[in-house]
């Protein structure tokens, strides 16, 4: 392609134009002064260019990583190959080279190869003590170094192998940044048991995976709702019974969370950790602790707690068949934790509510729903460290009167069948003596005689004759 002159914008009598023009606080079109100007490459200064590209593509290149080995073809060469200029003023040239962007498709398949991925620094935890592992750098492909090296490659008559560039990429988080972060011990645990249907199992067991890891910042807020996210099957939870809002239990998504829930509050109590948003359960539930348990709902109630301490917490979980443990891990800073729960107040004797259903029969009844007294219980913690009172706070918790929900039928009984009958028996005419056949024979029809002749002697025949 031959060189030809081009318009390139006249730019030091630009400015002197828009300088008169700003003095002069009038508004006015300014026309763009353009000047002719030759191109520094010229045609003839290709040819070298030309013959470099020639030689590069005049045989395979291989790359190698290791024991991998990959063959660039010439095709391939071809397509890849791009030219670039060198040197200044009057002594630039066209030189080839192998373009990093026109190779992608090519080097997509070793970068795959020889891709390491990173690993953050992170920790392993017994229920007391976090033990930092450190962060592993990863590889990936240097894509710009290794179009460089076939370059090289390309351009030996002898050598032409390459070796594939790799570049380290950095963790998430480094070993440094984890140990800045202060996890280092346990600093609030707690442990409860349950029982239930497998799905009830299987919810309490995700949420608890959910939010096994979480780590909440200096100053932060931990909200069981944003780490556990809304309780859709697509996301892993089942059916199973839960505490609707007139007191009932009917089967949810994530039914049994609480339990989840319940046990987290009490780790955040024990640590002395601020208690943001906790609200109780419509029902008592004596396998919690009194006053301590923890309801929670997509959207409200949640339960949530601040870090008000100067390092990072983690959060870790494990959830069985039968219990969930929760330990929390920070820097330890002195504090300790007493709490005192008051004795049932407000007490409410239950009530009954009777309703009627279609699914029993008239007499019959069957409980629906238990519900139970009202009563009311407060739970007063007082944190101190070094004798000095950080904080004193209060729960209360407050179970409402649930009426016990008595089903009463209203389904008809059937009607009892009838008794069955005496099966009849035949009445046996007595037997036609000898004597009176001469008789019979006198008011029966020729046919009845030959009949009469063919009943054997003895045989009880019915006459409406009297002797």
């Amino acid at each position: 392609i031959q060189s030809k002159d081009g318009l390139v914008v006249d730019r030091p009598a630009l400015r002197n134009q828009l300088h008169d023009v700003l003095l002069s606080l009038h508004s006015t079109d300014v026309p763009i002064p353009m000047i002719v100007r030759s191109p520094n490459v010229q045609a003839a200064d290709t040819a070298g260019a030309i013959e470099a590209a020639r030689a590069m593509v005049a045989s395979p290149v291989t790359l190698t990583y290791g024991e991998a080995r990959w063959t660039m073809s010439v095709e391939t060469l071809k397509l890849t190959l791009d030219f670039t200029v060198a040197g200044a003023g009057a002594k630039q040239h066209l030189v080839p080279y192998v373009s990093p962007d026109k190779a992608a498709d090519f080097f997509g398949p070793i970068a795959e190869a020889v891709k390491t991925p990173p690993r953050k620094a992170t920790w392993q935890t017994d229920g007391e003590t976090a033990t930092l592992v450190p962060a592993v750098f990863g590889k990936e492909l240097d894509g710009p170094a290794t179009a460089d090296a076939v370059t090289k490659a390309a351009t030996s008559a002898t050598n032409r192998v390459a070796t594939v560039a790799v570049k380290e990429t950095a963790p998430e988080r480094t070993t440094e940044q984890a140990q800045a972060m202060g996890i280092v011990k346990s600093i609030g645990s707690y442990t409860t048991e349950f029982t239930g249907s497998a799905n009830r199992i299987s919810n309490i067991q995700r949420a608890a995976n959910l939010i096994s890891g979480t780590l909440v910042g200096p100053g932060d807020t931990f909200s069981f709702n944003a780490v556990v996210g809304r309780r859709t099957e697509e996301r892993g939870f089942k059916t199973a019974p839960a505490i609707k809002e007139d007191g009932t239990l009917e089967d949810d998504l994530g039914g049994g969370i609480c339990q989840v829930a319940t046990t987290l509050f009490n780790a955040a109590f024990f640590a002395g950790l601020p208690i943001t948003e906790r609200q109780n359960h419509l029902l008592y539930i004596d396998h919690y602790p009194m006053g301590r348990d923890a309801a929670v709902s997509w959207g409200y109630p949640d339960l949530k707690f601040r870090n008000d301490t100067d390092h990072w917490l983690l959060i870790k979980s494990h959830a069985s068949n039968s219990s969930v443990t929760f330990v929390i891990y920070g820097t330890p800073d002195g504090r300790k934790v007493t709490y005192k729960t008051s004795d049932w107040y407000d007490l409410v004797k239950q009530t009954e509510k009777r309703q009627q259903s279609a699914e029993l029969l008239v007499g019959e009844t069957k409980v629906k729903d238990y519900g139970q007294d009202g009563r009311s219980c407060t739970v007063t913690r007082t944190v101190t460290r070094n004798g000095e009172t950080l904080r004193k706070d209060s729960f209360p918790s407050i179970y409402p009167m649930v009426p016990k929900l008595i089903l009463e039928g209203t389904k008809p009984k059937r009607p009892l069948p009838p008794p069955n009958p005496p099966p009849l028996q035949a009445l046996s005419p007595p037997p036609v003596p000898p004597a009176l056949q001469p008789q019979i024979r006198q008011h029966l029809p020729p046919p009845a005689d030959l009949l009469l002749r063919l009943i054997p002697a003895g045989t009880q025949v019915s006459t409406g004759l009297r002797r």
